[in-house]
C-alpha cells in the first residue's frame, strides 16, 4: 500500500549507456524485483520487461537538408528544382529558394528573398492563403516523412500561429510546429524548438523599379 521510487545504480546506467546499441532498434531488458515477507520470510520474484531504444539524433544539418528538398506547386507555377517554393500573387509567380539554406538559432530559422517574375503590375501575396502550401511542401520531403510522420494534417500544426508581416509589408514569417518525432528519433538541442515554439521561416519580397511587391 505504499509507493517506492526505484532508480538504476551508476553501474546499471553505465551498463546500458556503454552497450553497443544500434540506433532506432528496440532492445528488451528484464528487471527482476525480489519481494520478501519479513514475517514469514517468504520471497517472490517478479520479472518486468522494459524496452529501450537508442534514439537517432536529428541535427541542424538534417533540418537544413529537409529545407533544401522542399518543392511546391502553386497553381500553374511550381517549384521545378529542389529547394524551391513558388507563390503566386495577382497571377505573378515569386520563387523562394532554399538550395543554399542555413539554419539560424534566432527567428526566423530560415530566410529567403523571393525572385518575382514581374509583368506589367505590382503584386500582393496573401500570407494566410500560403500557409498550407509551405507546410505541405515540407511534409512531402523525404526527411519529414522519415523523422516526423507521413501527413501534414496529423504531424504538423500550421494554423495555430498566424503568419506575421513586417511593418513595411516586405517580410512574412511563418511558424510551423511539428507535433512529434517518430519512434527511434530525438531532436538535438539546437533544433528542439520544432516541437515547442515551432520552426520559423521568413520570406522577403523585393520591388522591381516602379513595380512593388507586398504581403497582405
Amino acid at each position: 500500500e505504499s509507493t517506492k521510487e526505484l532508480t538504476l545504480s551508476y553501474s546499471g546506467l553505465n551498463k546500458i549507456s556503454s552497450a553497443s546499441l544500434t540506433a532506432k532498434q528496440k532492445y528488451q531488458y528484464t528487471i527482476t524485483f525480489k519481494f520478501t515477507d519479513y514475517i514469514s520470510e517468504d520471497t517472490k520474484n517478479l520479472d518486468v520487461k522494459v524496452n529501450l531504444i537508442k534514439a537517432q539524433i536529428i541535427t541542424k544539418t538534417d533540418i537544413v537538408n529537409m529545407m533544401k528538398n522542399v518543392k511546391n506547386s502553386d497553381g500553374i507555377y511550381g517549384g521545378k528544382n529542389n529547394g524551391e517554393i513558388v507563390f503566386e500573387g495577382n497571377g505573378i509567380p515569386t520563387t523562394f529558394s532554399f538550395a543554399t539554406a542555413t539554419f539560424s538559432s534566432s527567428t526566423p530559422n530560415f530566410s529567403s528573398t523571393g525572385t518575382t517574375t514581374f509583368l506589367n503590375s505590382s503584386i500582393e501575396i496573401t500570407a494566410s492563403s500560403k500557409i498550407f502550401s509551405l507546410a505541405y511542401a515540407i511534409a512531402e520531403t523525404t526527411q519529414f516523412k522519415e523523422y516526423f510522420g507521413s501527413s501534414v494534417f496529423s504531424d504538423m500544426d500550421y494554423n495555430s500561429t498566424p503568419p506575421t508581416i513586417s511593418a513595411d509589408k516586405k517580410t512574412c514569417t511563418f511558424t510551423l510546429k511539428f507535433k512529434k518525432v517518430k519512434s527511434g528519433y530525438a531532436l538535438s538541442s539546437e533544433v528542439s524548438r520544432l516541437t515547442t515554439s515551432g520552426l520559423t521561416i521568413g520570406l522577403t519580397l523585393k520591388d522591381d523599379g516602379s513595380k512593388t511587391a507586398r504581403w497582405k
